[in-house]
């Protein structure tokens, strides 16, 4: 495990470039500054409460963070909607990092300019498949519950986007699922991630007519 300020200050780095990025892009309208220095506020709440946690769990704590964020950018009327480019670059960057494993060699490494290319790893260095856990459902919520199951969407009072696909870089679909919707369970896949210490599976859910993926944290089966 690197030393925290170093992983730190290189995802801080990451959003600041991110932000350099989308200012200089003629190509895209330039996000509210607000949803930048939320994103900064989340790296420093996780760097000051999560100690012992793995840089791995670190990085999917704060994608999960990140989606967050732009979810609720996009179901805030007040706010102007920041270009689904601003979060795809921090997604793909923190899984580069991840994936890659060299956390150690990219966070010590002043990001490039607004041209922001991708960070890869080491010449002499292999990069590794990524790799998914498959999970056994936990006893508290959807293990008790198969294909089929009807469920609640909880997402605190938002609106909830759907992936295309089980993965947090995957584009979101056209449509938003409102909060206490009542989904339906189609499948469960065998990819995770860890949230907060614990793994969470994708699961895909309709509604009206609408199918994607979601996380099973984000539905109550009660």
């Amino acid at each position: 495990m690197m030393e925290r300020p170093t992983l730190f200050n290189f995802i801080k780095d990451l959003v600041s470039n991110v932000r350099k990025k989308n200012q200089e892009d003629p190509k895209v309208e330039t996000a509210p500054p607000a949803v930048f220095d939320r994103m900064t506020k989340e790296v420093e709440d996780v760097a000051s409460n999560q100690a012992s946690t793995s840089d791995g769990d670190l990085i999917e704590m704060l994608k999960k963070k990140m989606d967050k964020i732009q979810q609720e950018n996009e179901a805030n009327p007040e706010e102007a909607t920041a270009d689904k480019s601003v979060f795809h670059d921090i997604l793909s960057q923190l899984d580069n990092a991840r994936e890659s494993g060299s956390l150690n060699t990219v966070a010590g490494t002043a990001m490039p300019d607004a041209s922001y290319t991708e960070v890869t790893p080491p010449a002499e260095a292999s990069v590794p498949e990524v790799s998914y856990t498959e999970v056994t459902p936990p006893t508290s919520n959807a293990a008790d519950f198969s294909e089929g199951t009807m469920a609640m969407i909880n997402s605190m009072g938002g609106s909830l986007g759907l992936r295309e696909a089980p993965d947090m870089g995957s584009p979101e679909k056209h449509f938003r699922l409102p909060d206490s919707a009542l989904v339906k369970v189609l499948e469960y896949s065998d990819k995770s991630i860890i949230l907060d210490g614990a793994k969470a599976r994708w699961v895909k859910v309709t509604f009206e007519g609408n199918t994607g993926w979601t996380l099973e944290s984000y539905l109550n089966f009660n």
